[in-house]
C-alpha cells in the first residue's frame, strides 16, 4: 500500500499505516471492511469473507514453490547428508546466509560459496565410490559423471538414465554458480536477488536428487 498521507489502521490483529485511498480501493473490492475512525486518522477494519479467499489464493501460489525448497533445504540439512558431505553442506549453508542477509550485496560470496560446495560434494561422492582419483576440483562433472558409470548397473536402466539426464543439469547449475560468482546474470545484467536464490536452491537441489538416486 502506499503510505502517503497515511493513517493507522487497526485490525485483524494488525497496527499498520496505511494511505486513505488505499482503504477505500480495498473496501471498494469488499476485501475489508471499515468499521469508523477517530479523530486522531485512525482507522478501524475487519476483513472480509472475500478478502480471506483472495489471502488464500495467493498463498497458494506461491506455497508450492516454498515447499519444494524447504524440502531440499531440510534434507541438506538432515545429519545424513551433514555428516557424509560436510563441507558441501557447510558451503552451502554459507550461502544460504548470505542470501538472507543481503542477496545482492553478497552476490559473489554466494556463487562462489554454491561453486564450491559443489566441488566440495562431487569430491567427497567420488572418494566414497574411489574413482576420478586424478580429476582436480573443479572438474566436477567429470566425477559425478565416473559414480554414475560405477553404479549403472545396480542402479538399472531407469535411475541410471535419469541420473545421465542429471548430469547435464548438474552441468548447468555449475554455470549458474559461476556466473552468480563473475556478479553477471546469463543476460550480462547485474544480478538481483531472484538469482541468488536460483544459485541457492538449484545448488541445494542437483546434491539432493544425486544422493537420493545412489544412496
Amino acid at each position: 500500500m502506499s503510505t502517503d498521507g497515511a493513517a493507522n489502521v487497526f485490525g485483524a490483529g494488525l497496527n499498520v499505516k496505511a494511505a486513505p485511498q488505499d482503504l477505500k480501493t480495498l473496501a471498494d473490492e469488499r476485501l475489508i471492511q471499515t468499521t469508523g475512525h477517530n479523530t486522531s486518522g485512525s482507522y478501524a477494519f475487519h476483513i472480509t469473507p472475500l478478502g480471506f479467499q483472495v489471502v488464500e489464493g495467493l498463498r497458494l501460489r506461491v506455497e508450492p514453490q516454498e515447499i519444494i525448497e524447504q524440502e531440499a533445504e531440510r534434507y541438506v540439512d538432515a545429519s545424513e547428508f551433514r555428516v557424509a558431505y560436510p563441507d558441501a553442506h557447510s558451503k552451502l549453508r554459507a550461502a544460504r546466509h548470505l542470501m538472507a542477509a543481503d542477496p545482492v550485496a553478497n552476490a559473489t560470496r554466494i556463487g562462489h560459496d554454491c561453486r564450491e560446495a559443489m566441488m566440495a560434494f562431487a569430491g567427497a561422492l567420488a572418494e566414497q565410490h574411489d574413482v576420478a582419483r586424478g580429476a582436480g576440483p573443479e572438474r566436477t562433472v567429470d566425477k559425478i559423471r565416473a559414480v554414475i558409470d560405477v553404479l549403472r548397473s545396480p542402479l538399472g536402466s531407469k535411475t541410471a538414465a535419469f541420473l545421465d539426464a542429471l548430469i547435464v543439469f548438474w552441468g548447468t547449475v555449475v554455470d549458474l554458480a559461476q556466473r552468480q560468482e563473475h556478479g553477471f546474470s546469463k543476460q550480462g545484467e547485474p544480478l538481483d536477488a531472484d538469482d541468488a536464490r536460483r544459485a541457492v536452491f538449484y545448488t541445494g537441489l542437483v546434491m539432493y536428487e544425486i544422493t537420493q538416486s545412489v544412496r
